[in-house]
């Protein structure tokens, strides 16, 4: 058991074996502190100590399992992605020497689509090429009802 004053003007804290404790200046008390933290309390200069530390506790480790008892399914798992990785290789392959195109992202539908363009504004568009002038997402949700052959002629006509 320690006895412990602090000797500064302010509150200071040292670690105690029930946690964290804060001494007023001048405060003095009784408190069990592990060995370990006494290299910490003489360093500050902010104590008066006196009595003895108590015995810092044992460590207690678990033994870690042993690395190659994992290394068998590793080593089928890389095996299996490598095999996988091949098969799409291949695939890929065939696929552009018979002049596919690499897949992309769905495109819209061909042909004459109004969509919203932002900032509450809907336009009708031919591919990337924006036609005419803007209109409500009523309008725009009726022209893309239509027909292609009455969403042509409207356009025609604007």
């Amino acid at each position: 058991m320690l006895t412990i004053t602090n000797t500064q003007k302010g509150p200071r804290g040292v670690n105690t074996v029930s946690g964290p404790v804060l001494l007023d200046p001048k405060q003095t008390i009784e408190v069990e502190v592990y060995e370990r933290e006494k290299q910490h309390i003489d360093a500050t200069g902010w104590f008066d100590v006196d009595g003895s530390y108590a015995e810092n506790p044992a460590l207690v480790t678990a033994a870690a399992a042993p690395i190659s008892s994992g290394e068998d399914v590793n080593a089928a798992r890389i095996a299996q992605l490598t095999e996988q990785v091949s098969l799409l290789t291949g695939a890929l392959s065939a696929a552009m020497s018979r002049g596919a195109p690499p897949e992309t992202k769905a495109s819209e539908p061909a042909g004459l689509i109004a969509k919203h363009a932002g900032g509450g504004s809907w336009f009708v568009y031919d591919g990337d090429e924006k036609l005419g002038e803007a209109m409500t997402k009523e309008d725009a949700e009726a022209f893309n009802k239509l027909s292609d052959a009455d969403k042509a002629a409207l356009v025609k006509k604007g």
